[in-house]
């Protein structure tokens, strides 16, 4: 664990290896003893292994601690019964994280069927788990855009997550905010902002109190910030969004500068977004500034994860070629237009959700040449745009 959680990867695995070997043989000799322990040593090995982005090879340590859980179960339900649901919800997140939507519904729901029952026979003991396994079914399916199912199990988790801040404010408060901050950022993408903001805004202000008590809490503070920005960039409310980017901004910096790694993408996300609203706000310059120091990093990240960050780059350079255009510099409009399209271009072959991305930088670099007064050159992207997505002009 001490490996992993310092980023040597390579000796936190072979470590992880070697405990789950030590444990089979034990259990072999005394299953009765040792089956328990060794499922302990599958779930470490696949968490390491979802952390890393591995999600097959998490799937076959989870299976396997399942697997034994089962069995287990059937020959003790009371003492199993709890086990058995962690197993199929560490499964269902692994699905989860590697977008295989159904298999991780299936997994929840078994898993909630169990919950709901222990919770039922002893509330104090397990509401807090049920609680969030609604919070998690309803955070899948606000992934999988169903957002009825999902505001569904946010409610369900809300209702039990409340009652239980109520009676230890400290102890519960956190995952209250958690769902509240959820159900705000889901009621945002249905442009309902009155309850977005009715929402966000009771997740800040717990979220604010436990960061003035513990430091920990600064990051998703920061998350809360930055949705309620969104939410007033959205209404136009271009000073209140500016606000609450600069508020984000100001933690991020703060986090970035004690854990680089772990922030530096969030950091960079913010930055965008803050160009965006700037961009939105004819302010250019402060366009221009923002989306630069994104693009800062996020060329520096997609040199280590291309897959995850390339998206994100080509976003930035795509935003920032609109600024350029937008201020009349055309020839460094182009430049960055065509660094996105090299990107997206990749990209699209593995991924097709960027067609449409593709499809708007080819159209922005044929209006872009023909300001530039290269009309003979500008036909070709705008039939490379419809052949992308015909829906785009």
């Amino acid at each position: 664990n001490f490996c992993a959680a310092t980023n040597r990867y390579t000796e936190a695995e072979k470590y992880y290896q070697r405990a789950l070997e030590i444990r089979k043989r034990l259990a072999a000799k005394d299953p009765a003893y040792y089956e328990g322990v060794l499922t302990a040593s599958y779930n470490n090995l696949a968490s390491f292994y979802s952390n890393t982005g591995r999600y097959r090879q998490a799937e076959e340590c989870q299976l396997k601690a399942l697997e034994i859980r089962e069995r287990l179960y059937k020959e003790n339900p009371s003492a199993y019964a709890d086990k058995l649901a962690l197993s199929m919800v560490n499964l269902a997140l692994t699905y989860t994280n590697a977008y295989r939507y159904e298999e991780a519904q299936t997994y929840y729901l078994k898993a909630l069927e169990i919950y709901e029952k222990l919770a039922q026979e002893n509330p104090d003991a397990y509401e807090f788990e049920l609680a969030t396994n609604y919070h998690n079914l309803g955070l899948l399916y606000d992934n999988w855009d169903k957002l009825k199912e999902s505001q569904t199990y946010y409610n369900k988790a809300l209702i039990i997550r409340e009652k239980l801040m109520k009676k230890e404010p400290y102890t519960y408060g956190a995952a209250a905010s958690e769902t509240y901050n959820n159900l705000g950022c889901l009621y945002l993408n249905g442009n309902n902002y009155p309850s977005a903001e009715k929402y966000l805004k009771r997740a800040e202000k717990i979220r604010e109190w436990y960061a003035e008590r513990t430091p920990v809490y600064k990051g998703v503070l920061a998350t809360t910030y930055q949705n309620l920005a969104s939410l007033y960039r959205r209404q136009l409310d271009y000073d209140k969004s500016e606000e609450y980017y600069l508020k984000s901004l100001k933690i991020k910096e703060e986090l970035v500068k004690k854990e680089p790694a772990a922030y530096e993408g969030n950091y960079a996300m913010t930055c965008f977004n803050l160009s965006i609203l700037y961009y939105d706000a004819k302010r250019y310059a402060e366009a221009e500034q923002y989306c630069r120091k994104s693009i800062e990093i996020r060329e520096r990240l997609a040199k280590k994860e291309y897959s995850v960050y390339g998206v994100v780059l080509a976003q930035s350079y795509h935003s920032l070629a609109n600024t350029y255009y937008k201020e009349g510099r055309y020839d460094e409009a182009e430049e960055y237009y065509r660094k996105a399209i090299a990107l997206r271009e990749d990209l699209v072959k593995t991924n097709a959700s960027v067609k449409r991305s593709l499809a708007y930088s080819y159209r922005y670099l044929a209006e872009t040449l023909e300001k530039l007064e290269r009309n003979e050159e500008a036909p070709e992207y705008y039939r490379k745009a419809e052949e992308q997505d015909p829906t785009v002009k």
